[in-house]
């Protein structure tokens, strides 16, 4: 018997809903349904993916920030090295009390490893040079000065600051969206117990809603249409195939005439398309897909056959 579970990711969670949508349009008035309508799925698939394109949206400007900052700080890494050689040139590579003025620990001169420790050292520097200006070097080549000083201290503080907004942001908008994604599910949930109540067990209707019939196996069925072959560049080969109930993952079989006596598993992808690579050109190969689920894996398709490019 299958059990009737939800897809954990949710774009094939939204992908459901919306099959679920065109059953419950199809079936709803002659079931009937009473609760979970087309009209109250669609409106919860509607909620959630509008919610997770927002969540997107703010991961996309999280992502943005965090180029800024490693960009800010790849530039305040740059003006340290440039500033250690500046003030080390005017007063020495001995250490010096005043060394720690500038941010380095007692007794080193070692330059901070971490952004963390790099923004601290750059807070410092600024009033350094001011105090010491004979460490400053304003060539244009160098530009250690105390206004470029406080310049890589300002774009790195807004960096940092930047970032610290955005992860908030993405933060709140995944919660937001977590929130419309759950509704869905318990939307789905109650369609399943709702058609429970109301079809067969091996009823083709649940077909209709995108759902496995509690009547099936537990294991993956075929995929409903084989893998698809299309050549490529040398030694390259193109696949893709159809849709296996129940499967959460695929397993991709290849099998190579003249040198292999069976088909041989090459690869376990969550995708419908595969590309082949290295393959020996001029040969003729064939592929075939199973699908695989927590239960087990499911037949496999019939071979698709292709010359090697």
């Amino acid at each position: 018997m299958a059990s009737i579970r939800l897809p954990r990711a949710n774009d094939s969670l939204f992908s459901l809903a919306d099959d679920a949508v065109d059953g419950a349009v199809q079936y709803e008035a002659t079931l009937p349904l009473k609760q979970n309508t087309s009209s109250a799925i669609s409106g919860d698939l509607q909620m959630a993916r509008q919610k997770q394109v927002l969540f997107k949206a703010a991961e996309t400007l999280l992502s943005n920030a965090h180029d800024a900052l490693q960009i800010a700080d790849s530039n305040a890494k740059a003006f340290l090295a440039k500033f250690k050689k500046a003030m080390t040139g005017a007063m020495g590579d001995q250490w010096r009390a005043e060394y720690g003025e500038a941010g380095f620990a007692q007794g080193s001169l070692q330059m901070p490893g971490t952004q963390d420790d790099r923004f601290a050292m750059a807070y410092k520097i600024p009033k350094f040079l001011m105090d010491h200006p004979e460490c400053e070097d304003a060539r244009m080549t160098v530009q250690v000065t105390t206004a470029q000083a406080q310049t890589i201290y300002d774009v790195l503080d807004t960096a940092r600051a930047a970032v610290n907004l955005k992860e908030t942001a993405a933060g709140e908008a995944m919660n937001v969206r977590d929130v419309a994604v759950v509704a869905l599910r318990k939307r789905l949930t109650g369609l399943i117990a709702e058609l429970e109540q109301t079809i067969a067990e091996d009823s083709p209707i649940w077909y209709a809603f995108g759902l496995n019939a509690p009547a099936d196996p537990s294991t993956p069925g075929v995929p409903l249409s084989g893998p698809t072959l299309t050549p490529g560049a040398a030694g390259t080969a193109y696949s893709v195939w159809g849709i296996g109930r129940r499967s959460d993952y695929y397993h991709v079989w290849l099998q190579i005439m003249g040198t292999d006596a069976a088909p041989v598993r090459v690869a376990t992808v969550t995708d419908r398309a595969f590309t082949f690579t290295g393959l020996p050109s001029g040969a003729t190969v064939k592929v075939s897909i199973s699908g695989v689920n927590e239960a087990g894996e499911g037949p496999q398709t019939a071979q698709a056959e292709i010359v090697v490019p």
